[in-house]
């Protein structure tokens, strides 16, 4: 884990990993030596920790729902770009925080980045092409390997 990397480098009290549920955050959330929050989630939970926050005025930074963008500039190769653009937007079904949702494409690169998301999208029955990549909708390793 980062933190046990981290805590050889960085003072005593200044990084501060804890587990817990709901219950854990709703506590952290609403303690009142809590100055600052800082949440990637669900709008639901992020609705509920300004809740607690607006109580002693805390300072809050929610990244909430998730809407990350992508930026492609004129001087890139669209081929490696297109297929590490396809990968950021589907790797583990998409379920990625910060997994790219949103295109601003130069129209100077537009057609070939278009072009090569498609060839990248077309899986044969969830086969990839070269057999090094698995990107079908596959919900089971059973499924997985009736379709490899």
């Amino acid at each position: 884990m980062v933190a046990d990397i981290l805590k050889s480098i960085v003072p005593a009290g200044v990084l501060n990993v804890l587990s817990g549920g709901n219950e854990l955050g709703a506590t952290l959330a609403q303690h009142p030596l809590v100055r600052k929050i800082s949440f990637t989630g669900s709008v639901a939970t992020g609705k509920k920790i300004m809740g607690y926050a607006v109580e002693d005025l805390k300072r809050v930074t929610l990244e909430l729902g998730g809407n990350d963008p992508a930026i492609v500039l004129d001087d890139v190769d669209p081929a490696k770009v297109a297929e590490s653009l396809f990968w950021s937007a589907l790797q583990n079904s998409g379920q990625v925080c910060t997994a790219v949702k949103r295109l601003y494409v130069h129209e100077k690169v537009y057609d070939p980045i278009v072009k090569g998301l498609a060839e990248l999208a077309k899986v044969d029955e969830g086969r990839p092409r070269d057999g090094s990549r698995h990107a079908s909708s596959a919900r089971s390793t059973t499924r997985c390997s009736s379709s490899a």
